[in-house]
């Protein structure tokens, strides 16, 4: 699986799957098609497959740290839809496989077994 290094925004260098890299872009040139002027607020959740939901998104923009660029028409806030992907990605954290246990080394066992021996007295 190829990956791509990014920028993480606290200086952190992140290694995305290509394979999230394009449906990235794809979701992107999807909801540019549906939401032409933005993503309104209330469609937040269904636009992004529950990635985000309405009202974490309003509570984030109260404390200013929500996407960046909304604007409002009436009651409703919109939000750009680069923006919304770019915090999308921001967000998304890759989790290493735990599943798989580390090889074990002969050293470490060695090491384990002198310890025991010397507790014994």
């Amino acid at each position: 699986m190829k990956t791509e290094t990014k920028q993480h925004f606290n200086g952190q260098s992140k290694h995305l799957p290509q394979e999230f890299e394009d449906s990235l872009k794809a979701l992107e040139r999807t909801l540019s098609e549906k939401f032409p002027f933005g993503i309104p607020r209330k469609e937040i959740g269904r636009a992004t497959g529950n990635l985000l939901h309405p009202r974490t998104c309003a509570n984030l923009d109260c404390i200013g740290q929500g996407i960046s660029g909304r604007y409002k028409c009436g009651r409703n806030t919109i939000y750009p839809v680069k923006n919304a992907i770019s915090y999308i990605q921001a967000k998304i954290v890759v989790v290493p496989n735990l599943d798989e246990p580390e090889p074990k080394r002969f050293s470490d066992s060695l090491a384990k077994i002198t310890r025991k021996s010397e507790i014994r007295i």
